[in-house]
């Protein structure tokens, strides 16, 4: 009964509850880029291209996703959230319309860097929205945003799956292009955050990233979102391909998509409790550990639907796990003026896992079949869950209970 007046008042006021409004926005996110990631690479697979072309087109987004990352969160940092995260909804808009009146190569590469262009900067704007919203409970607000994108990205997924084999590509992409529009209206309804100790140029803004990149407190989540992103990538490429030669259909192949999502929403709205429990280092080895198996299992017996879905729902629950650590440890580990910046130095560990993942992938699932390259990923995971203890015990010979603060305002 609580539930009935608290959401009648979000409603009447919206802009008095800017931490519920932020999950909003992120579920529109959600829903238009999880549109546009199964719609894109089963585009590509429906022109006849082969895997390196398939995994160079989905590869291409992690460009822009390295080289505006610093900026992004510069300019979240300096001017607000908001405008970034604007942009990204209008760069997916003309990334959508790209694909609607484009068949070759070059401008589905092109889309695809617009669509890295809102990536690259849409994460950290979000993310630091959203702490700074609700100051202290990185742990809940960070695994609650991914719980909001993720119910966005199954519901995507189904549509976008549904929309290309019922209706075609075309109806399909105008979808998420709507999608994203109405992800701009979520946006504009948001209130602007005030921040304490406001830098005044971007250059001073940026000042901090190189000593964030080496900063110990942040290595655990400089990993994780590497391994994270290597996973996202297959989901978004290797995975597909699998999908579409095991016999499966578009529908089907959207609607296996959003079992993932249902994983990761599963674990990310307790993500709070769950990581205060186990702490990073436990749930960062579990995650591994779990994506890996579960990729080469999926290769092994992926083409029984029955598996499929038990498994691609395991491995959305434990990339849940890993997706939400990586920016808590970095929301956890960075003071309020700092917090996109913060943000986006862990994320360019993202964008390189997004950039490099699928086109290396693509050429080795084209050297020894697709099955061969989800067990070499299988094999990655698991060392990387061996390795993660021994490396973490090294990064704490000399702990750091804080980040050193950065320059003065100015």
């Amino acid at each position: 009964m609580y539930l009935v007046p608290q959401l009648a008042h979000i409603v009447v006021h919206p802009r008095q509850h800017p931490t519920e409004l932020s999950y909003v926005n992120g579920f529109f996110y959600g829903l238009g880029l999880g549109m546009l990631m199964v719609l894109v690479p089963l585009y590509v697979i429906d022109l006849g291209f082969e895997l390196a072309a398939l995994g160079l087109v989905v590869s291409s987004a992690g460009v822009f996703l390295v080289l505006l990352r610093l900026a992004g969160g510069a300019v979240s940092d300096r001017f607000g959230e908001r405008v970034v995260l604007g942009f990204s909804f209008v760069a997916l808009v003309v990334c959508a319309a790209i694909f609607i009146v484009s068949s070759t190569l070059l401008p589905l590469i092109i889309g695809q860097l617009i669509n890295g262009a809102s990536r690259s900067v849409y994460w950290s704007a979000g993310q630091s929205y959203t702490s700074r919203s609700a100051e202290g409970h990185a742990g809940l607000t960070m695994g609650r945003l991914l719980s909001a994108e993720s119910g966005g990205t199954i519901l995507g997924s189904v549509l976008a799956g549904s929309l290309a084999q019922l209706a075609g590509f075309d109806v399909a992409f105008m979808a998420a292009a709507a999608a994203n529009v109405a992800g701009i209206v979520a946006t504009v309804a948001m209130p602007p955050l005030p921040r304490a100790g406001q830098v005044r140029s971007i250059r001073s803004t940026l000042a901090p990233a190189g000593r964030m990149m080496v900063q110990r407190s942040l290595r655990l989540g400089h990993f994780t979102a590497l391994m994270a992103a290597a996973y996202a990538a297959l989901l978004g490429s290797l995975y597909l391909a699998f999908f579409k030669e095991a016999g499966y259909g578009d529908a089907v192949v959207g609607l296996l998509r959003s079992v993932g999502g249902i994983g990761v929403v599963v674990v990310a709205y307790p993500f709070g409790a769950i990581v205060a429990r186990l702490g990073a280092q436990r749930v960062a080895v579990a995650g591994f550990a779990i994506t890996g198996a579960v990729t080469a299992l999926t290769a092994l017996v992926g083409s029984s639907p029955a598996a499929a879905v038990l498994l691609v729902a395991v491995g959305g629950m434990a990339f849940g796990g890993i997706r939400a650590l990586y920016p808590a440890i970095a929301v956890a580990n960075s003071p309020e003026r700092e917090r996109a910046l913060s943000l986006a130095v862990v994320g360019l560990f993202w964008a390189a896992g997004m950039l490099a993942v699928p086109y290396l992938f693509g050429l080795l699932g084209d050297g020894i079949g697709i099955q061969g390259a989800m067990y070499a990923f299988g094999a990655i995971g698991i060392v990387a869950a061996v390795a993660t203890p021994v490396v973490s015990s090294v990064w704490r010979t000399r702990p750091e209970t804080a980040p050193r603060p950065g320059p003065p305002p100015g």
